[in-house]
């Protein structure tokens, strides 16, 4: 069908979306794999925020991602497996509520370009992967300092890093 329309009116499936309740995805790649996973519809640098507020699971790995902005939306966030790509900072883009609660966290992050990462922030997770990625530190909190492949523990850290790479509260950052 033809649409007549007056001059400066356009057609949009986003109609009545404002900027807040859109989360800002940079990344081509990153965004195709959510519209590959249905979370997404048209590659415009965004997503629809309520979209993805209650994902536990993703999936992005060996996808060429490289700008992981946005991830701080994944509210409900309990595993990302993100390896096999191009991320060289993911920290600022965690969000405080991933493995919240009672809720476990696994991170795979192994075969990037990690130079930094800071997981103080987050709550509790039982693995942490960044094995192949130049990687000197990774700077945790004290409570994730205590249950570091500490078996004895209720919910014990497993940590899979390269030889060489320290675990401290303070990296120096």
């Amino acid at each position: 069908p033809w649409f007549i329309a007056d001059e400066g009116v356009t057609f949009s499936l986003n109609c009545g979306l404002s900027n807040e309740d859109r989360t800002y995805i940079p990344d081509d790649n990153f965004e195709q794999t959510l519209i590959d996973l249905g979370l997404d519809d048209v590659l415009d640098n965004y997503v629809t925020t309520d979209d993805i507020l209650l994902v536990e699971n993703l999936n992005i790995s060996n996808k060429n991602i490289s700008d992981m902005r946005g991830l701080e939306d994944f509210k409900s966030l309990i595993t990302l497996d993100a390896s096999h790509n191009n991320i060289s900072s993911i920290d600022p883009f965690f969000g405080s509520s991933f493995g919240y609660g009672f809720k476990v966290g696994t991170l795979i992050l192994n075969n990037n370009e990690l130079n930094s990462l800071d997981i103080s922030s987050l709550h509790i997770l039982t693995l942490l992967d960044v094995t192949n990625n130049p990687l000197n530190c990774i700077q945790v909190n004290e409570n994730q300092l205590s249950v570091i492949d500490n078996v004895g523990t209720l919910i014990p850290m497993e940590v899979k890093k390269d030889d060489g790479v320290i675990i401290s509260e303070d990296c120096g950052n």
